[in-house]
Protein backbone atom coordinates (compact mmCIF):
# COMPACT_ATOMS: atom_id res chain seq x y z
CA UNK A 1 0.00 0.00 0.00
CA UNK A 2 2.76 2.45 1.09
CA UNK A 3 4.56 1.79 -2.45
CA UNK A 4 1.48 2.73 -3.97
CA UNK A 5 0.93 5.76 -2.25
CA UNK A 6 4.93 6.74 -3.01
CA UNK A 7 3.93 6.07 -6.62
CA UNK A 8 0.87 8.13 -6.82
CA UNK A 9 3.08 10.64 -4.77
CA UNK A 10 5.55 11.01 -7.46
CA UNK A 11 3.05 10.82 -10.20
CA UNK A 12 1.88 13.94 -8.70
CA UNK A 13 4.52 15.90 -8.48
CA UNK A 14 5.60 14.84 -11.84
CA UNK A 15 2.98 15.95 -13.38
CA UNK A 16 3.30 19.82 -11.58
CA UNK A 17 6.25 19.74 -13.46
CA UNK A 18 3.95 20.10 -16.72
CA UNK A 19 1.74 22.69 -15.78
CA UNK A 20 4.01 25.81 -17.74
CA UNK A 21 3.06 24.26 -20.85
CA UNK A 22 -0.75 24.60 -20.94
CA UNK A 23 -2.84 27.60 -20.10
CA UNK A 24 -4.86 26.44 -16.97
CA UNK A 25 -7.23 27.90 -14.80
CA UNK A 26 -6.16 30.37 -11.83
CA UNK A 27 -5.45 28.04 -9.13
CA UNK A 28 -3.21 25.38 -11.33
CA UNK A 29 -1.50 28.13 -12.81
CA UNK A 30 -0.78 29.26 -9.17
CA UNK A 31 1.01 26.00 -8.45
CA UNK A 32 3.83 26.87 -10.94
CA UNK A 33 4.96 29.40 -8.34
CA UNK A 34 5.96 26.28 -6.36
CA UNK A 35 7.52 24.48 -9.05
CA UNK A 36 11.18 24.58 -7.35
CA UNK A 37 9.73 23.40 -4.11
CA UNK A 38 8.19 20.01 -6.34
CA UNK A 39 12.00 19.77 -7.80
CA UNK A 40 13.26 19.37 -4.64
CA UNK A 41 10.72 17.14 -3.16
CA UNK A 42 10.91 15.22 -6.55
CA UNK A 43 14.70 14.62 -5.69
CA UNK A 44 14.11 13.39 -2.12
CA UNK A 45 11.42 10.90 -3.13
CA UNK A 46 13.41 9.12 -6.05
CA UNK A 47 15.77 7.22 -4.11
CA UNK A 48 12.76 5.67 -2.41
CA UNK A 49 11.35 4.85 -5.74
CA UNK A 50 13.84 3.59 -6.64
CA UNK A 51 14.50 1.12 -3.86
CA UNK A 52 10.45 0.13 -4.17
CA UNK A 53 10.40 -0.25 -7.91
CA UNK A 54 13.99 -0.81 -8.90
CA UNK A 55 14.47 -0.39 -12.48
CA UNK A 56 10.97 -0.31 -12.95
CA UNK A 57 10.86 3.10 -11.50
CA UNK A 58 12.77 4.07 -14.84
CA UNK A 59 9.31 4.81 -16.45
CA UNK A 60 8.89 7.66 -14.39
CA UNK A 61 12.36 9.02 -13.53
CA UNK A 62 13.57 9.38 -17.18
CA UNK A 63 10.60 12.08 -18.06
CA UNK A 64 11.45 13.88 -14.56
CA UNK A 65 14.67 13.97 -15.08
CA UNK A 66 14.53 15.79 -18.32
CA UNK A 67 11.56 18.16 -16.99
CA UNK A 68 13.95 19.21 -13.88
CA UNK A 69 16.14 20.17 -16.42
CA UNK A 70 14.28 21.95 -19.04
CA UNK A 71 13.21 23.73 -15.67
CA UNK A 72 16.74 24.57 -14.13
CA UNK A 73 18.62 24.78 -17.12
CA UNK A 74 17.90 28.40 -17.95
CA UNK A 75 18.54 29.55 -14.22
CA UNK A 76 22.13 27.78 -14.40
CA UNK A 77 23.30 28.02 -18.18
CA UNK A 78 23.19 31.54 -20.71
CA UNK A 79 25.30 31.37 -24.00
CA UNK A 80 26.77 34.40 -24.02
CA UNK A 81 26.56 35.79 -27.30
CA UNK A 82 29.83 36.84 -29.35
CA UNK A 83 31.93 39.17 -28.18
CA UNK A 84 30.61 42.54 -28.95
CA UNK A 85 31.89 45.96 -28.12
CA UNK A 86 30.58 47.11 -24.37
CA UNK A 87 30.59 51.22 -23.31
CA UNK A 88 29.60 52.30 -20.27
CA UNK A 89 28.22 50.70 -17.55
CA UNK A 90 24.97 51.79 -15.12
CA UNK A 91 24.45 49.77 -11.67
CA UNK A 92 20.30 49.23 -10.46
CA UNK A 93 18.92 48.33 -7.61
CA UNK A 94 14.90 47.22 -7.44
CA UNK A 95 13.35 46.44 -3.85
CA UNK A 96 9.74 45.54 -3.32
CA UNK A 97 10.20 47.09 0.43
CA UNK A 98 6.32 46.15 1.68
CA UNK A 99 4.10 48.69 2.29
CA UNK A 100 4.31 47.88 6.43
CA UNK A 101 8.64 48.01 6.37
CA UNK A 102 9.52 49.24 9.75
CA UNK A 103 13.19 49.12 8.43
CA UNK A 104 13.47 51.18 5.66
CA UNK A 105 16.35 53.55 7.28
CA UNK A 106 18.40 50.30 6.90
CA UNK A 107 17.57 49.94 3.60
CA UNK A 108 18.56 53.11 2.62
CA UNK A 109 21.65 53.17 4.28
CA UNK A 110 22.49 49.82 3.22
CA UNK A 111 22.00 50.99 -0.46
CA UNK A 112 24.12 54.16 0.10
CA UNK A 113 27.39 52.55 -0.29
CA UNK A 114 26.53 50.55 -3.27
CA UNK A 115 26.52 53.79 -5.07
CA UNK A 116 23.58 52.63 -7.79
CA UNK A 117 22.38 54.97 -10.77
CA UNK A 118 18.97 53.64 -10.54
CA UNK A 119 16.72 52.53 -7.54
CA UNK A 120 13.78 51.41 -8.41
CA UNK A 121 11.35 50.72 -5.22
CA UNK A 122 8.13 49.00 -5.09
CA UNK A 123 5.60 48.74 -2.28
CA UNK A 124 6.75 52.04 -1.24
CA UNK A 125 4.29 53.88 1.48
CA UNK A 126 3.04 57.67 0.97
CA UNK A 127 3.26 57.69 4.60
CA UNK A 128 7.08 57.75 4.06
CA UNK A 129 7.58 60.40 1.58
CA UNK A 130 9.61 62.39 4.17
CA UNK A 131 12.63 59.64 4.05
CA UNK A 132 12.10 59.16 0.56
CA UNK A 133 13.33 62.89 0.17
CA UNK A 134 15.91 62.68 2.65
CA UNK A 135 17.20 59.31 0.77
CA UNK A 136 17.57 60.67 -2.39
CA UNK A 137 19.86 63.77 -1.22
CA UNK A 138 19.27 65.94 -4.01
CA UNK A 139 18.56 63.21 -7.32
CA UNK A 140 16.23 62.57 -9.38
CA UNK A 141 12.87 61.37 -8.28
CA UNK A 142 9.67 60.17 -9.25
CA UNK A 143 6.97 59.38 -6.73
CA UNK A 144 7.79 61.64 -4.74
CA UNK A 145 5.34 64.50 -5.69
CA UNK A 146 2.00 64.57 -4.13
CA UNK A 147 0.54 64.69 -7.92
CA UNK A 148 2.74 61.56 -8.83
CA UNK A 149 2.33 60.09 -4.97
CA UNK A 150 3.79 56.83 -5.91
CA UNK A 151 1.43 55.13 -8.16
CA UNK A 152 1.52 51.40 -7.63
CA UNK A 153 3.77 51.40 -4.83
CA UNK A 154 6.29 53.00 -6.86
CA UNK A 155 8.88 54.99 -6.44
CA UNK A 156 12.25 55.48 -8.61
CA UNK A 157 15.61 57.60 -7.70
CA UNK A 158 17.76 58.36 -10.41
CA UNK A 159 21.39 60.13 -10.92
CA UNK A 160 20.11 61.09 -14.49
CA UNK A 161 17.27 63.26 -15.23
CA UNK A 162 13.90 62.19 -16.04
CA UNK A 163 13.11 63.43 -19.46
CA UNK A 164 10.14 61.31 -19.93
CA UNK A 165 7.07 59.93 -17.62
CA UNK A 166 3.95 58.46 -18.47
CA UNK A 167 1.59 56.22 -16.11
CA UNK A 168 -0.46 53.64 -18.35
CA UNK A 169 -3.48 53.72 -16.44
CA UNK A 170 -5.74 51.09 -16.25
CA UNK A 171 -9.13 49.92 -14.37
CA UNK A 172 -7.64 48.37 -11.73
CA UNK A 173 -5.15 50.74 -9.80
CA UNK A 174 -2.32 48.30 -8.97
CA UNK A 175 -2.22 47.00 -12.79
CA UNK A 176 -0.88 50.27 -13.99
CA UNK A 177 2.88 50.34 -15.65
CA UNK A 178 4.82 53.30 -15.33
CA UNK A 179 7.25 54.49 -18.45
CA UNK A 180 10.25 56.54 -17.86
CA UNK A 181 12.81 57.88 -19.44
CA UNK A 182 16.53 58.52 -18.35
CA UNK A 183 19.29 61.12 -19.92
CA UNK A 184 22.64 60.67 -19.72
CA UNK A 185 24.31 63.81 -21.29
CA UNK A 186 27.67 62.35 -21.31
CA UNK A 187 27.30 59.93 -23.70
CA UNK A 188 23.77 61.33 -25.22
CA UNK A 189 21.67 58.66 -24.44
CA UNK A 190 18.71 57.85 -23.14
CA UNK A 191 17.58 54.77 -20.81
CA UNK A 192 14.19 53.68 -20.98
CA UNK A 193 12.03 51.80 -18.85
CA UNK A 194 8.80 50.33 -17.94
CA UNK A 195 7.82 49.55 -14.04
CA UNK A 196 5.11 47.72 -12.87
CA UNK A 197 3.69 45.93 -9.86
CA UNK A 198 0.80 43.85 -11.33
CA UNK A 199 -1.71 42.55 -8.37
CA UNK A 200 -0.85 39.30 -6.31
CA UNK A 201 -3.05 36.50 -8.11
CA UNK A 202 -4.84 35.57 -5.04
CA UNK A 203 -8.07 35.35 -6.80
CA UNK A 204 -9.32 34.30 -10.31
CA UNK A 205 -10.16 38.25 -10.91
CA UNK A 206 -7.03 39.21 -9.57
CA UNK A 207 -5.05 36.55 -11.40
CA UNK A 208 -6.86 37.91 -14.61
CA UNK A 209 -5.81 41.30 -13.87
CA UNK A 210 -2.17 40.37 -13.27
CA UNK A 211 -2.34 38.33 -16.58
CA UNK A 212 -3.90 41.25 -18.51
CA UNK A 213 -1.24 43.60 -17.28
CA UNK A 214 1.27 41.05 -18.53
CA UNK A 215 0.08 40.87 -22.30
CA UNK A 216 -0.17 44.99 -22.15
CA UNK A 217 3.35 45.29 -21.08
CA UNK A 218 4.24 43.03 -24.07
CA UNK A 219 2.38 45.15 -26.50
CA UNK A 220 3.52 48.34 -25.04
CA UNK A 221 6.92 47.63 -24.99
CA UNK A 222 7.30 46.02 -28.72
CA UNK A 223 5.36 49.08 -29.87
CA UNK A 224 7.31 51.77 -27.90
CA UNK A 225 10.95 50.47 -27.13
CA UNK A 226 13.78 52.43 -27.33
CA UNK A 227 17.37 51.04 -27.68
CA UNK A 228 18.25 51.06 -24.80
CA UNK A 229 15.30 49.52 -22.94
CA UNK A 230 14.28 47.16 -19.53
CA UNK A 231 11.85 46.17 -17.44
CA UNK A 232 11.75 45.84 -13.71
CA UNK A 233 9.32 44.67 -11.30
CA UNK A 234 8.00 42.56 -8.93
CA UNK A 235 5.40 41.21 -11.51
CA UNK A 236 3.81 38.07 -9.17
CA UNK A 237 4.91 35.66 -11.67
CA UNK A 238 7.25 32.68 -11.73
CA UNK A 239 9.33 31.65 -15.34
CA UNK A 240 7.67 28.61 -14.49
CA UNK A 241 4.01 29.77 -15.63
CA UNK A 242 2.71 29.46 -18.76
CA UNK A 243 1.93 33.20 -18.61
CA UNK A 244 5.36 34.73 -17.60
CA UNK A 245 6.45 37.32 -20.04
CA UNK A 246 7.71 36.48 -23.35
CA UNK A 247 8.72 39.71 -24.93
CA UNK A 248 10.49 39.74 -28.69
CA UNK A 249 14.40 40.63 -28.46
CA UNK A 250 14.20 40.49 -24.08
CA UNK A 251 16.07 38.72 -21.82
CA UNK A 252 15.14 37.74 -18.25
CA UNK A 253 17.89 39.02 -15.62
CA UNK A 254 17.90 35.56 -14.04
CA UNK A 255 19.29 33.19 -16.82
CA UNK A 256 22.46 31.69 -16.29
CA UNK A 257 22.66 33.63 -13.02
CA UNK A 258 21.72 30.28 -10.75
CA UNK A 259 18.85 31.95 -8.94
CA UNK A 260 15.34 30.17 -8.39
CA UNK A 261 13.38 32.48 -5.37
CA UNK A 262 13.53 35.98 -4.69
CA UNK A 263 10.18 35.76 -2.46
CA UNK A 264 9.21 33.96 0.80
CA UNK A 265 5.82 33.25 2.72
CA UNK A 266 7.76 34.11 6.52
CA UNK A 267 11.34 34.29 8.26
CA UNK A 268 10.33 31.15 10.79
CA UNK A 269 10.40 27.37 9.95
CA UNK A 270 8.76 25.71 7.81
CA UNK A 271 7.00 28.64 6.59
CA UNK A 272 10.49 29.78 4.90
CA UNK A 273 10.02 26.90 2.60
CA UNK A 274 7.21 28.08 0.91
CA UNK A 275 9.27 30.28 -1.90
CA UNK A 276 8.92 31.51 -5.11
CA UNK A 277 10.64 33.68 -7.95
CA UNK A 278 8.44 36.66 -8.84
CA UNK A 279 11.00 39.98 -8.88
CA UNK A 280 12.37 40.25 -12.79
CA UNK A 281 14.48 42.45 -14.79
CA UNK A 282 14.41 42.32 -18.21
CA UNK A 283 16.73 43.84 -20.80
CA UNK A 284 16.68 44.38 -24.54
CA UNK A 285 19.57 44.00 -27.09
CA UNK A 286 21.02 47.31 -26.70
CA UNK A 287 22.30 45.95 -23.11
CA UNK A 288 24.47 43.39 -21.90
CA UNK A 289 24.24 42.00 -18.09
CA UNK A 290 27.29 42.35 -16.74
CA UNK A 291 26.35 41.75 -12.98
CA UNK A 292 23.43 39.66 -10.93
CA UNK A 293 22.70 39.38 -7.79
CA UNK A 294 20.01 38.87 -4.80
CA UNK A 295 20.00 40.99 -1.50
CA UNK A 296 18.57 40.64 1.68
CA UNK A 297 16.07 43.40 2.93
CA UNK A 298 15.20 43.95 6.39
CA UNK A 299 11.29 43.83 6.77
CA UNK A 300 10.34 42.40 3.54
CA UNK A 301 9.29 39.04 2.05
CA UNK A 302 10.97 39.89 -1.20
CA UNK A 303 14.55 40.15 -2.11
CA UNK A 304 16.30 43.25 -3.93
CA UNK A 305 17.63 42.62 -7.39
CA UNK A 306 21.13 44.26 -7.92
CA UNK A 307 22.08 44.14 -11.20
CA UNK A 308 24.99 45.75 -13.64
CA UNK A 309 24.49 46.43 -17.39
CA UNK A 310 26.36 47.63 -19.70
CA UNK A 311 25.86 49.69 -23.33
CA UNK A 312 26.24 47.79 -26.31
CA UNK A 313 27.19 49.36 -29.37
CA UNK A 314 27.21 46.94 -32.47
Amino acid sequence: MLKFLLLFFYFSLMSLLTIPFFDLPWWLDNLSNLIFICIALLMIATPFLIISFKYRSLIFIIPSVFLVLYHLIPSFYFSKPNEIQKSKSYQFIQANLSYYNKHIEKFFDKTKSLNSDFIFIFEYSDRNREKFLQFANGNYMYGYDELQGFPSGIGVISKYPIIYSHLHKSKTKSAEILELKFYDKNINTIIHSFLLHPPSPRSNAKWNDRNTTLKKLTTLVEANKSKFTLIAGDINISPWSFNFPKIKNFTPCYQGQGYLTSWKLQNDFPKSLITSFIDHCFYNQGFSLKDYKHMKIKGSDHQALVYQLELVIK
